[in-house]
């Protein structure tokens, strides 16, 4: 056991410094390519449609209660998909 930690661990090190290394790296440049284009991911797509989609029902007076049911549909849906899965691995 003659091995200081450094020679034990040098691998292990070397990697972890290289990954932390190409994370950093990519999200500095998926930073850069959102603030030039900010429909580069299929985040900023969703963002920009549902942006468009709600200053189009605000515009237009007669469907407020469609907003309303789509936006409640939007927020419960995950919910529910999430109560199932709980349910159905209870039941096991």
């Amino acid at each position: 056991m003659g091995k200081n930690v450094f020679e034990l661990f040098s691998n292990d090190l070397l990697s972890f410094a290289s990954s932390a290394l190409m994370l950093i790296a990519y999200h500095a440049f998926l930073r850069y390519k959102l603030k030039r284009d900010p429909a580069y991911t299929i985040h900023g797509v969703n963002a920009l449609v549902r942006s468009a989609w709600v200053e189009n029902i605000m515009n237009s007076g007669n469907r407020d209660i469609m907003a309303v049911q789509t936006l409640r549909n939007a927020i419960m849906g995950p919910l529910s998909s999430l109560r199932r899965r709980r349910c159905s691995s209870s039941e096991r």
